[in-house]
């Protein structure tokens, strides 16, 4: 089996801690099964402890976004208050947005079963993610800032395949290639 490489989405804020050790056990267990874990816990807690660095989503987001474009699987651990965790949530809508795939443990390490209802309701939201407009790396012709696919999870029946594109800064619309 190919290692996965895997980014561990914990809670922090008001949990620094707990947090860190848990993060520090999952990451363990995971090395241990031959995978190759990135812990943006284990590598910034002490930072922000030791050199007094924010210890705030925001600070971090751009870095942490950044691993998760790297990684195959996005796994968070679930926490109390896990849900109502702002980085958390953040990274979960980014890992989507990107077609990442997101599991769910928790802290004693089994993957959690989920109800059907709460099943439906997560593939609701990500049914909703995915048609949300997103940046899509394109320049615009008319203006040359970044380009968003429309509706992205809609391709249009054209050969070769095509996606609609607008720009939010001039207006332009048009297709991509999809």
């Amino acid at each position: 089996m190919k290692p996965k490489k895997i980014y561990i989405c914990i809670p922090y804020t008001g949990m620094e801690l707990l947090s860190f050790e848990t993060a520090n056990q999952k990451a363990s267990e995971l090395m241990a099964a031959g995978h190759i874990v990135f812990s943006p816990i284990s590598h910034s807690h002490p930072m922000t402890v030791q050199c007094n660095l924010p210890k705030d989503f925001e600070y971090w987001k751009a870095w942490n976004f950044s691993f998760i474009d790297w990684c195959d699987d996005l796994l968070v651990v679930k926490l109390d208050g896990w849900e109502a965790s702002k980085g958390v949530k953040a990274e979960i809508y980014y890992a989507m947005c990107t077609g990442k795939p997101v599991i769910y443990t928790d802290k004693f390490g089994g993957k959690s079963m989920k109800s059907l209802e709460e099943f439906n309701k997560d593939q609701r939201e990500r049914t909703r993610i995915l048609n949300d407009p997103c940046a899509n790396g394109i320049g615009c012709p008319e203006c040359g800032k970044e380009l968003w696919d429309s509706n992205p999870d809609v391709m249009l029946t054209s050969y070769p395949p095509q996606k609609n594109v607008h720009c939010p800064e001039c207006g332009y619309t048009g297709y991509r290639i999809a």
